[in-house]
């Protein structure tokens, strides 16, 4: 069985529609609720009946049914889109059986940039990707969930959970009980520096949950200097806020040379302590985001 990497997510879920775009100056952002899905929640449509769908009159029922075939393998990919719902699907098959299944789900808010930035997006809107991989027995194998929302991907979210092939929980995992921050909470932070290009991340261990903040300047801007941040969910506190110059302090843990205050410097020390890599905390669900 092989696991789908989060990073092949397709594009309708990035499509706001049938939303009010807010000024988001003074605008509190709820968090976005994370579906709760097991293998009993799971639906999966039979091979014969995706491709009749595609072979009729789009939309069906609502949804728009696409499909990519690769002779390889004899891979097929089936695309169901609902975009007056912010609704989409992804069924691969291989040799005619299900190999993984990709939901998306929308938020129905909309952070609108309070500043211009041309050749940038203006809006964002949180979302989850749903991961569904199955043995070859067709039994399901695990359930993951990402953020996915433009300026975030590969974020574990919501409850995941790990199978045995006779459907027997081996593992679960729970990520959103361990932040109290929210995606829009760090896109404004994000948008202090007024740099145009940004990507956001988030860990936790067991003391700290924190989020990452990565900036760049616009591409033809060859003066200002990319900046990475650290935010402590707990607090709020930024634990760094560093330029590109200072990258390599960070990564040899030179942190006495970045300027940290006494508090921060020694937050970002025990936190070192704690952390465990993607690879070891993940090693139930394929050991890898």
């Amino acid at each position: 069985m092989k696991f789908i990497k989060p990073i092949y997510f397709i594009t309708i879920f990035l499509i706001i529609s049938n939303t009010t775009v807010a000024q988001t100056i003074n605008i509190k952002f709820s968090r976005m609720i994370t579906p709760k899905i097991t293998k009993d929640d799971v639906i999966i449509p039979t091979y014969e009946n995706l491709m009749n769908n595609v072979k009729k009159t789009q939309p069906v029922d609502g949804f728009i049914y696409t499909t990519t075939c690769k002779s390889i393998n004899s891979s097929c990919f089936y695309s169901v889109e609902n975009k007056q719902h912010n609704d989409g699907k992804v069924y691969i098959f291989e040799n005619n059986k299900i190999n993984s299944i990709i939901l998306g789900k929308k938020d129905n808010q909309v952070y609108k940039r309070p500043t211009e930035n041309k050749e940038f997006p203006q809006e964002f809107s949180d979302g989850v990707s749903i991961y569904i991989d199955f043995y070859s027995s067709g039994a399901i194998h695990t359930i993951r969930q990402f953020g996915n929302n433009g300026k975030v991907t590969n974020i574990p979210v919501g409850t995941w959970y790990a199978y045995s092939e006779d459907g027997k929980i081996l593992n679960t995992m729970e990520h959103d009980q361990h932040f109290k921050m929210n995606f829009y909470d760090i896109l404004k932070i994000a948008e202090r520096k007024d740099l145009p290009d940004f990507k956001i991340s988030r860990k936790f261990n067991d003391i700290n949950s924190f989020w990452y903040i990565y900036l760049k300047p616009h591409y033809k801007d060859n003066i200002t200097k990319s900046r990475q941040i650290l935010v402590d969910d707990k607090t709020g506190n930024i634990i760094y806020d560093i330029d590109k110059n200072q990258e390599k302090q960070l990564q040899e843990k030179n942190y006495e040379n970045l300027g940290l205050t006494e508090e921060n410097l020694k937050w970002l020390k025990n936190n070192d302590l704690h952390q465990i890599s993607d690879r070891e905390l993940y090693v139930p669900f394929g050991g890898r985001l």
